[in-house]
């Protein structure tokens, strides 16, 4: 019984593919495509409708540029489990020559994927590309491209800021604490050195400074301990299963929680916590200001 289904062809150059989308790893049964390979790659859920394995051999059927007949027989290398159900239910991958001989199409190409080291290299990358080529070829960043997916972010990150906001709320106010405690407690020891002639301004830039030297002593320490889990998890996503999973994979996403060792993963945390260890330092300085040496000592 011969089975037919509409499908997705995608002419790829295996080695700059897979340094992008890292298709090697969707890999679950076979191989992955080498360079120049005559084989193909099928999505998991398509081979199974299809009854095809590894090593079998599929038949495209269909129409070429300008017309052209398109048709050829392929041996099947590997298969891949694509994140996204749709894909994976049509997609058929093949060496981008391979692809430009069924079609008809030598030395074309219907899209190229470029791809920046930091999304902030998007739109100077874009501006720069459409200066140069945009009266001949339409130039669209990922945002224009996956609108849906671009609000689904921008929502996360929306509930991130308000969980964020909540985690720093709880830092100041255990800082906050911290520094209470410690002025509560010397108390007696501030009216001594001021008793001793140590001048009130001296003695506010040196709880300022210790002040400081507690919260970045704190940050330096969760660092320092937070560099090995991180390292971890980054090449060691966590998997999300139940709901959040089947979520995930009907949005065409991984169903996995990935990790970053970015700089501005660190520096832009300590920053806050100096910013707000400056502003608690204020506390002890007004305390310290309106201290009475006789009161203190009698304390």
């Amino acid at each position: 019984m011969d089975i037919t289904k509409g499908v997705m062809v995608m002419g790829i150059d295996p080695v700059k593919e897979n340094l992008i989308t890292h298709l090697a790893v969707k890999v679950k049964q076979g191989s992955y495509l080498k360079k120049g390979d005559n084989g193909i790659l099928l999505g998991s859920a398509l081979a199974k409708y299809l009854r095809l394995g590894v090593n079998d051999t599929l038949i495209l059927i269909g129409q070429g540029y300008h017309g052209a007949s398109a048709a050829g027989k392929y041996p099947v290398r590997g298969i891949i489990k694509h994140p996204s159900p749709d894909v994976d239910r049509t997609l058929v991958c093949m060496d981008i020559h391979n692809c430009q001989n069924l079609f008809s199409a030598p030395d074309m190409l219907t899209s190229m994927v470029i791809m920046v080291h930091n999304n902030d290299e998007v739109a100077p990358t874009k501006a720069e590309l459409s200066k140069s080529f945009g009266a001949h070829f339409e130039i669209m960043d990922w945002e224009e491209m996956n609108q849906m997916l671009l609000k689904q972010i921008e929502s996360d990150r929306a509930s991130g800021v308000i969980t964020k906001g909540i985690l720093y709320m709880i830092i100041a106010f255990g800082i906050l604490g911290t520094i209470m405690m410690m002025v509560a407690e010397r108390k007696k020891e501030f009216g001594v050195m001021l008793a001793i002639g140590l001048q009130k301004s001296r003695l506010m830039f040196i709880v300022v400074l210790e002040t400081i030297f507690i919260g970045m002593t704190g940050v330096i320490a969760g660092i320092i301990a937070s560099i090995p889990l991180l390292a971890y998890f980054v090449y060691h996503p966590i998997p999300l299963t139940g709901q959040a999973g089947e979520m995930m994979v009907q949005m065409g996403f991984e169903p996995d929680m990935f990790f970053s060792m970015a700089p501005s993963v660190f520096y832009d945390q300590a920053l806050i916590i100096l910013v707000f260890t400056l502003i608690i330092g204020i506390y002890p300085v007004l305390n310290i200001r309106r201290l009475k040496i006789m009161h203190a000592l009698r304390n």
